[in-house]
This record gives C-alpha cells, structure tokens and sequence, in this order.
C-alpha cells in the first residue's frame, strides 16, 4: 500500500469556511484562507459564496481590516 500525502484543495477547506462564517468567526477564516494561499491552493466558487456569508452578516470590516 502506498501512502500519499493529503493535499487539500478548495473543496476540501470550503465545508470548513463555510462553518466558521456561519459561526462569524472571522479571524479563524482569515488564518484558513492564509493557509490556502499559502499551500497554493486556488479558490473557487464555494469559497466565495462562503465569503458571502460574512458579507451578508455585516462582518465584512472586520475580515479585511
């Protein structure tokens, strides 16, 4: 059996955004988008409309301050 390292994409980290915008947990969704860009992992649709969710909250301040 051969192993492989887990190598997350977006659809991977979407489930995980979506939960922390809906719980407005803005820092931790900061630090998990950090941590996409940095390993190189390219956003996509989810990601966004996850994104969209602290927008519609009124938290879009403080995600980008």
């Amino acid at each position: 059996m051969i192993r492989r390292l887990f190598m997350p994409t977006a659809a991977s980290n979407n489930p995980i955004i979506d939960r922390l915008c809906t719980e407005e947990k803005v820092v931790l969704v900061v630090k998990c988008l950090d941590q996409m860009i940095c390993r190189h992992c390219t956003h996509n649709e989810g990601t966004y409309n996850a994104i969209v969710v602290l927008c519609e909250e009124g938290l879009y301040k403080r995600l980008f301050l």
